[in-house]
């Protein structure tokens, strides 16, 4: 065995000792260390991560660095360049003819809540940190969405499909408030709704996305329904005020997944302060044997987004950045499963 691969060897050993805590396997087992490379003292390799908002991040690089230099002789300096690879939920293909890796459903037991808002801020800060992200606005009756993502570029047809609308920075979505004159009320039954989202999904050109995030209607009905049927969801988040009344329908909304056979990876509480209070969202998940995945207070400049689409915000508010690393991890854990 040549000296170089002797040092493989031992570099590999080193970074078997760190640990994902979320995948319960080290990084070597996971496949995320790639074009591991020896020159002379130097170390270098890849490492693949599962997210691109994975939360520690740094820290595995960190880990990376102590794990060699403290145990591999010969080496005093470690190269580590951080990518990510998004896996797929393998349903999804075997299931339909689009290039899309996992599906997020965000959802409401009753509207008013800032669900929109909340898919939204997640497609932006996913976006943010180098994933492909699409938005899929199935809330027929409120299709709030193309005033939350303002599109550079409209919906256009391309043959028999439609090219969906894009943002300045790159997120992609479809929306039914694209296809109807503005303010129509769409007066719809079950049928008619399961025909449209099927078109929004299947007759859309919807390019390689790592997620895909389904703006649900509030409630528990026929959209509901037909987005468990037309879609395998790798992963559903609740989205709930503080107020009595929400936390009501946010227990509805969570037998509602349940018999949906859509997993509820989290809980988010949005509006939280002030007039509603705080916590009770985290209670009831916690009654309910579901993962809290934090408060979004109430915010001025998020209010302010709601109207005027502008998210820049974001990027200055950890908590945030948090959420949407939160529902990340939780999305790799379920496409490991």
């Amino acid at each position: 065995m040549s000296n170089v691969q002797k040092t493989k060897d031992a570099v590999l050993k080193a970074l078997s000792s760190i640990m994902d805590p979320d995948l319960g396997k080290n990084i070597v087992e996971l496949g995320f260390v790639k074009d591991l490379v020896i020159e002379e003292s130097r170390v270098s390799f890849n490492l693949e991560l599962t997210t691109p908002s994975c939360p520690i991040k740094e820290q595995f690089v960190e880990q990376s660095k102590k794990a060699i230099l403290s145990s591999v002789q010969g080496i005093d300096e470690v190269d580590v360049k951080l990518t990510s690879r998004v896996r797929s939920d393998n349903r999804i293909a075997d299931k339909l003819n689009v290039p899309v890796k996992t599906v997020l459903a965000v959802g409401s037991g009753k509207g008013g809540v800032g669900k929109s808002t909340v898919t939204v801020l997640l497609a932006r800060l996913l976006a943010q940190d180098g994933a492909k992200v699409g938005v899929l606005d199935a809330d027929i009756y409120g299709p709030n969405i193309p005033r939350l993502l303002p599109a550079k570029h409209m919906p256009a047809q391309a043959g028999e499909k439609i090219v969906p609308a894009r943002t300045a920075d790159g997120i992609v979505f479809m929306s039914v408030g694209f296809l109807v004159e503005e303010n129509q009320a769409l007066v719809w039954r079950g049928p008619m709704l399961h025909s449209m989202l099927n078109s929004l999904i299947s007759q859309v050109d919807w390019p390689e996305l790592d997620y895909l995030l389904i703006d649900m209607p509030p409630g528990t009905g026929d959209v509901q329904l037909s987005v468990s049927q037309l879609l395998p969801v790798t992963g559903g988040v609740l989205v709930a005020t503080p107020h009595p009344l929400a936390q009501e329908d946010l227990v509805r909304g969570i037998d509602a997944f349940e018999k949906l056979s859509i997993p509820l990876i989290g809980i988010v509480e949005n509006m939280a302060g002030d007039v509603f209070g705080q916590g009770t969202t985290a209670e009831t998940a916690k009654r309910f044997d579901a993962d809290f995945l934090g408060s979004i207070m109430m915010d001025a400049k998020l209010a302010a987004a709601g109207r005027s689409g502008d998210f820049s915000f974001l990027t200055e508010n950890d908590e945030f950045k948090k959420l949407a690393q939160a529902v990340a991890s939780k999305l790799s854990i379920k496409t490991a499963e």
